[in-house]
């Protein structure tokens, strides 16, 4: 059974309806995946983007560590899985503007290759809330991603 080694939270506004999760060995190279896919996430060395249904609200992002691949989420909306070099095996929420953390760095292990399994919750339920917002309304932990890395195996 897979153990959870770690996790934290951080709370962001998405930027064009993104939302990114950085290494800590992330030295500022630009990434920009074809985004002609309809994907929860998109990885490259250092770099997540999560993509969220509206720029509209302030999401609800927790980074965890497993050992080893986690249950799935029975409560999930969406599932998307990438896989992602960490060079320094740690990682954190950005700001949508990659200027500033908003959660505390999480370790998932030794600097090397992992799986991401992105869970997002709150989807129906933002999309919801939109419709019928009146613009003053906190949209704020409607969307919740849970973003699970463990080892790839050898």
């Amino acid at each position: 059974m897979a153990e959870l080694l770690g996790t934290v939270e951080g709370v962001v506004k998405p930027d064009r309806r993104l939302v990114p999760v950085l290494g800590a060995g992330w030295n500022g190279s630009s990434f920009l995946p074809e985004f002609t896919s309809s994907r929860v996430c998109y990885a490259d060395r250092d770099f997540i983007y999560l993509t969220s249904i509206s720029q509209w609200h302030r999401a609800t992002v927790i980074l965890e560590a497993w050992d080893s691949e986690p249950p799935a989420d029975p409560e999930a909306e969406v599932t998307d899985t990438a896989q992602l070099d960490l060079s320094r095996g740690q990682v954190y929420v950005s700001s949508s503007l990659l200027e500033a953390r908003v959660s505390p760095l999480l370790t998932v292990g030794p600097p090397g290759r992992y799986v991401v399994r992105v869970d997002v919750r709150g989807r129906s339920e933002l999309r919801r809330r939109l419709e019928s917002m009146d613009w003053t309304e906190d949209l704020t932990d409607v969307e919740q991603f849970w973003v699970g890395f463990w080892p790839v195996s050898t």
